[in-house]
């Protein structure tokens, strides 16, 4: 006759394995979840004081150069007709900063042809720098090979230059250099004095 308990057995014994398999699953999530918590990721961050941070706001030392102020004059200004044998007058508004951009402005203007009765005899010809010390005035300029003139119109060019930069009364002497270079003609046909002093 079969044992009636054997059955009853086999169903506790399943049981137990059963809520016993439960039990370590339940185990390890706990576990998994307690190392996420202790995990270096979950430390609070050190906060940054709005103070620490760099200021765009600019220093009080800090100064801005203020504007350089144009300034305007009416010069004459002087050309050669348009046979080249005298010099014409013309009234121009120069602007500069400087003085010494006063010059160069009224040097400038002269190698422009104004209107059509005009010939500008310094066309072509660059004005380097210009240097006002102790009334004498020293222009620095440069003379290409299309701006020479022959010997009519290199005196020509010499009186107009003189005309225009004798009119500011500051200016006692002027002193023409090629280059940087002290010449005793600009284009080899009227000598030149170093300076040349106002008559």
């Amino acid at each position: 006759m079969p044992n009636k308990s054997l059955p009853l057995l086999l169903l506790t014994a399943c049981a137990l394995a059963v809520f016993s398999g439960c039990g370590q699953n339940n185990k390890n999530p706990d576990k998994t979840q307690g190392a996420a918590v202790s995990s270096p990721s979950t430390s609070p961050s050190p906060s940054v004081s709005p103070s620490a941070s760099p200021s765009t706001a600019p220093s009080p030392s800090a100064k801005t150069a203020p504007p350089t102020e144009e300034k305007e004059v009416k010069a004459k200004v002087y050309y050669a007709n348009a046979d080249g044998s005298q010099l014409v007058e013309k009234v121009s508004t120069l602007r500069y900063t400087t003085d010494n951009s006063k010059y160069l402005s009224a040097l400038n203007t002269m190698k422009v042809k104004v209107d059509a009765q005009v010939v500008p005899l310094a066309e072509g010809m660059s004005f380097n720098k210009a240097d006002l010390k102790e009334g004498t005035l020293t222009i620095d300029l440069t003379v290409p090979k299309e701006s020479q003139l022959g010997a009519p119109g290199e005196q020509l060019l010499i009186d107009a230059l003189k005309k225009t930069l004798f009119q500011f009364e500051e200016v006692k002497a002027v002193d023409f250099l090629v280059d940087g270079k002290a010449v005793d003609s600009l284009m080899g046909h009227v000598g030149l004095d170093h300076p040349i002093k106002k008559s």
